[in-house]
């Protein structure tokens, strides 16, 4: 089995191979959740650096999809609590990222939990490429109330 977070594996696929990779994995991108895959190493080297994550981080991932941005933030350092609707790309990802021990998946919907329950006294951030759909109920789900994130990365 090779290491889950091994530096090849921190490539974003090209559009041709994530092709392929759903196709292999008969995964279709739902309309329905608005799902959109990162393909660009750069806009995910800039996801990360806004992050600005420091070992122990603890970040929460809504809409992880295949991983490419969870793999980074692991890499980075952070404990990731990812929060994955759908069940097809949940199973992937618990495939995927089987054992690496600072990796959290949810299978819920994100809209539906509340952030301070992820976790309790402790802060934490918000960084995702998140589905459009749900851009402002996410946002007014996670920035009001009583534990808002410290940092927001969207």
């Amino acid at each position: 089995m090779t290491d889950p977070l091994a530096p090849e594996k921190l490539v974003p696929p090209t559009p041709g191979q994530l092709r392929r990779l759903m196709g292999a994995e008969r995964l279709r991108p739902r309309k329905s959740l608005s799902q959109n895959f990162l393909t660009d190493p750069e806009a995910l080297d800039e996801i990360v650096a806004a992050a600005e994550l420091q070992p122990g981080d603890r970040v929460v991932e809504v809409g992880p999809g295949l991983g490419v941005l969870t793999r980074r933030l692991l890499a980075a350092g952070a404990s990731v609590l990812a929060v994955e609707l759908d069940a097809r790309l949940a199973e992937y990802l618990r495939r995927e990222l089987y054992g690496v021990d600072r990796f959290e998946l949810i299978e819920a919907d994100a809209l539906e939990l509340h952030p301070r329950e992820l976790f309790p006294r402790e802060p934490f951030k918000l960084v995702a490429n998140i589905p459009y759909h749900i851009t402002s109920p996410l946002l007014h789900a996670f920035l009001e109330g009583d534990r808002p994130p410290e940092l927001t990365v969207l």
